[in-house]
């Protein structure tokens, strides 16, 4: 196809939306540096780090994550890797 097109998708009440960003999410501070390189590595991606979260098990560690993928709900994240 030439020309501009359109790279978003159609919701469920049949307007069109967007999402504008790919996060990298490091969970714990172990794998922030991990995260910091995927995100150097993959153009378009923006990398979310913590230097907390080490240890954190059941209840704790389901917290940790749901806080911070509380920063890229759906309407703006098009993906989280974490």
């Amino acid at each position: 196809m030439n020309g501009p097109r359109f790279l978003g998708y159609r919701r469920a009440d049949g307007r069109a939306g967007t999402r504008n960003h790919v996060l990298v999410l490091s969970p714990t501070g172990l794998t922030s540096a991990a995260a910091q390189r995927i995100s150097q590595l993959v153009r378009g991606t923006i990398c979310v780090a913590t230097g907390y979260g080490r240890g954190q098990v059941g209840a704790d560690a389901k917290l940790q994550i749901a806080t911070l993928s509380g920063l890229a709900p759906p309407c703006c994240a098009r993906a989280i890797v974490a």
